[in-house]
């Protein structure tokens, strides 16, 4: 079933050309710029324009995705005109030379009242790119913004932080894969996660930080907007399930013994800075080599380096 819905404006000068695409390469990302507008808000806008010429395809808010324009037709996106370069307007996508209104879909996320691409909207946008991707075989490298197109700032807050168009992208490739997963699974952090404490919301306060290779229990059937909540020695908080790839699903943590007392180096060298201390009998997780041969070890956020020898560390 469709996560699109067709409504489509009245074929006009302004909006709607009624001009067939030559072809469909890529997919362009737009915001709205319109705080508080929704996806039907935009398409009636777009149907009674009458002095500028734009629009876009697809509108994509909380509720719904609206194709306002049939996605063999012509939108006037993404043929602006921002800078020269050699006398010529600037266009950063070779494959959309030399009118990308002829080339590509345009899909546009709304915005809240307060300016922000809600967790929502994100997530359904997530779901129609996927789904055009597969329309029209497309992969994520496809995937553009108007910014590399003509070098509009648009969408603005992928533009600020291109780590965010990096996320939508990661998580659309999971969709194009099918990797659906269900029920509670252990997973391990490959680093460091600042874990927060709103679930779909990146600028809300840090929870607490989990440290790398620590094992959390995630369960796939109670997603909150899209995000895993995450209990780690009686703190909560909640992370992107979009990102899971910054965990792994393999244990990585291998349990030794403590041989005796022992100091933990910082670098895998004897006369290396003292890292952390464990008390003979104690455990203590290794969870790699070093190229000389030193046993990685973690506790909490820090490592320590000890010889792989079983005077110091024997494997459980």
């Amino acid at each position: 079933m469709s996560v699109i819905t067709n409504d489509y404006i009245r074929v006009n000068q302004y909006s709607r050309p009624g001009s067939k695409l030559t072809v469909v390469n890529k997919i362009i990302m737009h915001y709205t710029a319109n705080n508080g507008g929704t996806a039907r808000n935009h398409r009636n806008y777009f149907n009674t324009l009458s002095d500028r010429y734009a629009s876009a395809h697809i509108f994509v808010d909380d509720i719904e995705a609206l194709c306002i324009i049939p996605q063999n037709e012509v939108a006037y996106q993404a043929n602006d005109v921002q800078k020269y370069v050699n006398g010529s307007p600037y266009r950063g996508v070779q494959a959309l030379l030399s009118n990308a209104n002829f080339k590509a879909i345009g899909v546009e996320m709304c915005l809240d009242k307060k300016g922000n691409i809600t967790a929502a909207t994100f997530n359904r946008t997530v779901d129609v790119v996927a789904e055009l991707c597969k329309t029209h075989k497309l992969t994520v490298n496809d995937i553009v913004r108007h910014y590399d197109v003509t070098g509009k700032n648009c969408p603005a807050p992928w533009v600020k932080s291109p780590a965010e168009f990096t996320r939508f992208k990661n998580a659309v490739n999971l969709k194009l894969k099918g990797t659906v997963k269900k029920g509670k699974q252990w997973l391990y952090a490959k680093r460091n996660l600042y874990i927060l404490q709103g679930a779909g919301d990146w600028n809300s306060k840090l929870a607490f930080t989990l440290p790398q290779h620590s094992a959390v229990q995630v369960d796939w059937d109670n997603l909150k907007n899209g995000w895993f909540e995450i209990n780690y020695q009686g703190k909560k908080g909640y992370y992107s399930a979009s990102v899971a790839n910054y965990f792994d699903e393999k244990n990585p943590n291998v349990p030794y013994t403590c041989q005796s007392d022992l100091l933990f180096r910082a670098d895998p060298k004897w006369g290396g800075k003292p890292s952390f201390r464990r008390k003979k009998g104690e455990t203590i997780n290794v969870v790699g080599k070093s190229a000389n041969g030193w046993l990685k070890c973690t506790l909490g956020t820090q490592y320590g380096y000890l010889p792989n020898s079983e005077v110091y560390l024997k494997k459980k």
